[in-house]
């Protein structure tokens, strides 16, 4: 899963999310409309049964260009996944990667919310 079949690498980032299985074929498509609008390439896998899914993607992170097409599908991905009902991360946690994501799940006074109870 760390490669694409060309042998290219394929990288971490979207290992996660999770949608309500009734909505994952719907998710699935958007899910695939979207690499395609930003010339990506991934392979789902992951817990289908549950709505979570895992897929590593071609982005290129060694380029300005490339790193800022890896940010805009990121934040397109996040909204794609919150209205489908689903969840940044459905069985690993956020960690930093998608934290600067979080408010468009929960909203800022959620997050805010957070952050007091972390501090």
């Amino acid at each position: 899963a760390t490669r694409m079949p060309d042998g290219t690498e394929a990288w971490p980032g979207w290992e996660d999310c999770a949608v309500p299985p009734a909505r994952l074929g719907a998710y699935l498509r958007d899910f695939r409309g979207l690499l395609a609008e930003h010339g990506l390439r991934g392979a789902p896998y992951g817990h289908f049964g549950d709505g979570c899914i895992h897929v590593r993607i071609d982005f290129d992170l060694l380029t300005g260009p490339g790193i800022a097409r890896f940010r805009r599908f990121s934040e397109e991905l996040a909204g794609l996944v919150v209205a489908h009902g689903g969840s940044l991360s459905g069985e690993h946690g956020d960690g930093q990667a998608r934290a600067e994501l979080l408010p468009r799940m929960y909203g800022p006074d959620m997050v805010a919310l957070f952050e007091r109870v972390k501090g």
